[in-house]
């Protein structure tokens, strides 16, 4: 599920992740830390707080 709505949306952040895929917080911290090591997400604020995600390898195909 994760994976799909990312294709749909590349840039996201951990509360609309939460709200548009009905996952707890503990769930949803979890999943995005296993793809940010996996290189798949990547960080894009620099913030501890309110931080968004980009599905960085998918994006990047809509900037060539």
């Amino acid at each position: 599920r994760i994976v799909d709505f990312l294709y749909q949306k590349p840039v996201t952040s951990s509360q609309e992740l939460q709200s548009r895929l009905s996952l707890s917080r503990a769930t949803c911290d979890r999943l995005i830390t296993q793809l940010v090591q996996d290189c798949i997400l990547k960080e894009i604020t620099g913030r501890q707080r309110n931080r968004h995600f980009v599905f960085s390898e998918y994006y990047q195909l809509f900037l060539k």
